[in-house]
């Protein structure tokens, strides 16, 4: 019986989160001014979606802004946790606080897991 393999490709050099991606925040690399800690502990165990980018282009170091979307939240972590500019459930965030992210929501919730677990 003959077998077929999937190769996946991999990429020389690590490619930037795009719009549709899947977000999870990383533990070391997050800035926690002006955040609670229940807003903390929130994006640190959610997945949310990249459904924005902006640059801010008026410093000569190049700052990447992602919007983040969040489904089915029932209670937010804090009164002003999210953004209320007709965009819901959202939150902006800079490049070095994505911890992990892909295009495949599984993938990210595989790191959840073995994070949860110290794998």
């Amino acid at each position: 019986m003959k077998h077929l393999k999937l190769y996946e490709m991999i990429e020389d050099e690590p490619r930037e989160p795009q719009l549709g991606d899947y977000v999870v925040f990383g533990d070391e690399s997050f800035s926690i001014y002006n955040h609670s800690e229940a807003s903390i502990k929130f994006m640190k165990n959610n997945i949310g979606k990249i459904v924005e980018t902006d640059m801010d282009k008026d410093h000569k170091m190049h700052i990447y802004y992602y919007l983040i979307q969040y489904e089915k939240i029932l209670k937010p972590p804090a009164k002003d946790f999210f953004i209320q500019d007709g965009h819901h459930n959202t939150r902006w965030i800079k490049k070095n606080e994505i911890g992990y992210f892909s295009s495949n929501k599984k993938d990210c919730e595989t790191y959840l897991a073995a994070k949860k677990y110290n794998l």
